[in-house]
């Protein structure tokens, strides 16, 4: 009964970590983006004060 029960749910549990994924890399790319842009804007303030002074 338990392997037959296994045996069902694994294509149940496979499809939803299939749907989750892309959900998950569009979460994870949209915080490295950020944190890209962060990082180049720090870069451009830090120029801007240098050819201030």
């Amino acid at each position: 009964m338990i392997i037959k029960r296994g045996i069902v749910l694994m294509p149940l549990v496979v499809l939803m970590v299939w749907f989750s994924i892309p959900h998950w890399l569009f979460k994870v790319s949209g915080y490295l983006r950020e944190m890209v842009e962060e990082i180049k804007a720090h870069r451009e303030v830090r120029k801007m004060q240098q050819y201030n002074i």
